[in-house]
C-alpha cells in the first residue's frame, strides 16, 4: 500500500498525464521515420511482408494497424541501400527525438537535472534508437526461427489442447521476455543517475505487463465499443494511434516511477520535495526565495 500511495502522490506531482502527451506528440513524430530506418533493414533478414504485417496487427490497435500497415507495404518488399545511408544520417536522428524524450521524463521521475552535456544525451538517444530497432528485429525474427523449433518439437508429440496451449505460451512468454528487456535498456540507461539492474528490474517487468493490459483493453475497445471514424472521419486512425502512443508514454513513465521509487528506499534518499518539507529541509527553491 505505501507504494501506491506513493506511486500516486508522484504521478500527480510529476504530471504524468502531461509528460504522457509530450512523449506521444514525439512518439508520433519519430513513429515513421524510425520505421523507415527499420524497414530498410528487414529485407536484408528476409523477412516475409506478411510477419510484420502480423506484428503490426498484434500490437496497434484498431485503424492505426491499417495506418502503418498501408505506410510500409511500399518499403518492405525490396532492400534500398540508397534509403538506408540516408536513414543512417537523418532518420534516425530524428527517431531519436522520442528517446531524447523520455531521458528528459525519466530524469524527472528521479527528480534529478540533467548534467551530462548536449552532445552526449543525444548520442544516448541515437544509441537506445539502435537498441529499440535491434529490440524489434529480434522480435521480428524470433517468431520465425521459434516457429520451426516449435514445429519440429511438435511433431514428436502429438497434438492436443495441452501441447498447443503449451507453445503459446511459450511464444508469449518470448515476446514478454524480449519487451521487459528494451525497456530494462531504457531505464537502466536513461537517467542522469548510475543505477543497478536491482533497481530496474521491478519497473521493466510491471511496465511490460501493464503495456499488454492496457493495449489489449484499448485494442478491444476500439474494435467493440468506440467509432473513431464516425467521429473524426479520415483522422481517426491517426487519433487511436495517438491515444495508443500516449498509454504507451504514460506505462513507460509509470515504470520509471516505480523504479525511482525503489531506487529512493534502496539507497535512503528523500526524492520528492514534500518529504524534504515533512522532515523540515528547505529546498534549494525555498531557501532562495527566503533569501531574497
Amino acid at each position: 500500500m505505501k507504494t501506491i500511495k506513493e506511486l500516486i502522490n508522484r504521478i500527480q506531482k510529476h504530471d504524468l498525464g502531461d509528460l504522457a502527451a509530450v512523449l506521444a506528440y514525439y512518439f508520433l513524430l519519430s513513429l515513421f521515420p524510425l520505421l523507415i530506418f527499420l524497414l530498410t533493414l528487414l529485407p536484408y533478414f528476409q523477412i516475409d511482408p506478411n510477419t510484420v504485417s502480423k506484428f503490426v496487427s498484434q500490437m496497434a490497435p484498431g485503424d492505426s494497424s491499417e495506418l502503418i500497415t498501408k505506410q510500409i507495404n511500399g518499403l518492405i518488399s525490396k532492400p534500398n541501400g540508397g534509403l538506408l545511408s540516408f536513414g543512417i544520417l537523418a532518420t534516425i536522428w530524428s527517431a531519436s527525438n522520442a528517446t531524447n524524450a523520455v531521458i528528459r521524463s525519466l530524469n524527472v521521475a528521479h527528480t534529478i537535472e540533467e548534467s551530462r552535456p548536449f552532445w552526449k544525451v543525444r548520442l544516448m538517444a541515437i544509441l537506445l534508437t539502435f537498441a529499440l530497432v535491434i529490440g524489434i528485429v529480434m522480435t521480428l525474427v524470433l517468431p520465425v526461427f521459434g516457429d520451426v523449433i516449435l514445429n519440429t518439437v511438435q511433431s514428436l508429440f502429438p497434438e492436443t489442447a495441452v501441447t498447443d496451449g503449451l507453445f503459446a505460451l511459450i511464444r508469449f512468454l518470448i515476446s514478454f521476455v524480449l519487451i521487459a528487456l528494451i525497456l530494462g535498456v531504457i531505464y537502466y540507461f536513461s537517467p542522469d543517475v548510475k543505477l543497478k539492474v536491482r533497481d530496474i528490474y521491478l519497473g521493466a517487468i510491471i511496465g511490460t505487463i501493464l503495456w499488454q493490459i492496457l493495449s489489449f483493453a484499448f485494442s478491444l475497445y476500439v474494435s467493440s465499443f468506440a467509432n473513431y471514424q464516425a467521429t473524426y472521419g479520415s483522422l481517426g486512425g491517426v487519433i487511436v494511434l495517438l491515444t495508443w502512443l500516449y498509454l504507451t508514454g504514460f506505462v513507460i513513465l509509470i515504470g520509471g516511477e516505480i523504479n525511482a521509487i525503489h531506487y529512493c528506499w534502496r539507497t535512503k534518499k528523500l526524492c520528492m520535495e514534500d518529504e524534504k518539507e515533512d522532515l523540515g529541509i528547505a529546498s534549494s527553491n525555498n531557501s532562495t526565495t527566503a533569501d531574497m
